[in-house]
């Protein structure tokens, strides 16, 4: 070997070696994970309109939810930390959902999760939850709210998906007849779900007739003349995609009009024949 070339890789070793020392050398020792903190208790949010036009059946929902809280404590909580929640009221009132949330995601530590149980506050911030990666659990499933897939999920199946299974029951029980199906829903982001075209052209491909569209107000006194329009248009069945009040509502102006044995009914996925 050449004792130039000799003396050259002589000391590329050394250099190297000593480079390595002292990488070693100058490397942080390696340190135990930190601790998990330890928490007290584990905070919800929750923020529901429970003074505006939903006040009524969002309490009944807190009220569910509560017991449910009491339960898991009972049994130790998660992992021995109970739960507890933030409950907040946001009149029916966008702008307060907006104020609540920024409230919310201020809190120490910070929420693994929140409910925003209203469908109209579940669309409307579902943009902002994807900012945030923060998960936000929305009462009854809404078609805008959870697709595209995001960050909102539903504690319950997703309204759309509902009358997709509850058109699929009425054919196979019609069959071979083609069904009429007259839809009498809340004018608002919930009740409208139902009428996007994602689910009406579902229904027209699996043969469901609809015959009627009929919308009315949660403070809506009567439906009365909604119904006779639905059944002079020659509806069988009749769907709405409302919850408490409005299908009692629905129901007394039915026994009114003696029509109530005479229908075939479908409330949010269930059906009645």
């Amino acid at each position: 070997m050449n004792p130039t070339k000799a003396k050259l890789s002589v000391v590329l070793t050394v250099l190297v070696t000593i480079i390595a020392i002292v990488g070693v050398s100058c490397a942080k020792t390696p340190q135990a994970p930190p601790a998990a903190a330890k928490w007290d208790k584990i905070l919800i949010p929750v923020a529901a309109n429970l003074s505006g036009p939903y006040g009524a059946q969002s309490q009944v929902v807190i009220n569910g939810l509560t017991d449910c809280l009491g339960y898991v404590n009972e049994q130790g909580g998660v992992k021995g930390v109970p739960l507890e929640f933030v409950i907040r009221d946001t009149a029916g009132k966008p702008d307060n959902a907006m104020t609540l949330l920024t409230e919310f995601l201020a809190m120490k530590p910070r929420p693994a999760l929140v409910s925003f149980l209203d469908s109209q506050d579940g669309v409307s911030l579902k943009q902002r939850f994807i900012e945030e990666k923060t998960i936000n659990m929305m009462g009854i499933g809404s078609g805008p709210g959870l697709y595209p897939a995001g960050y909102t999920f539903a504690i319950s199946t997703e309204n759309g998906d509902l009358f997709g299974a509850f058109c699929e029951y009425i054919v196979e029980k019609e069959a071979p007849k083609k069904p009429k199906l007259g839809i009498l829903t809340w004018d608002n982001v919930f009740g409208k779900v139902i009428l996007e075209q994602r689910c009406l052209d579902y229904a027209k491909s699996k043969g469901v007739d609809i015959v009627s569209t009929q919308l009315f107000n949660v403070m809506d006194t009567t439906v009365a003349d909604q119904l006779k329009k639905i059944k002079d248009a020659g509806a069988e069945w009749i769907y709405t995609n409302t919850l408490l009040i409005g299908p009692a509502r629905i129901n007394n102006d039915a026994i009114t009009l003696g029509i109530q044995d005479k229908m075939k009914w479908g409330v949010a996925g269930v059906a009645i024949s």
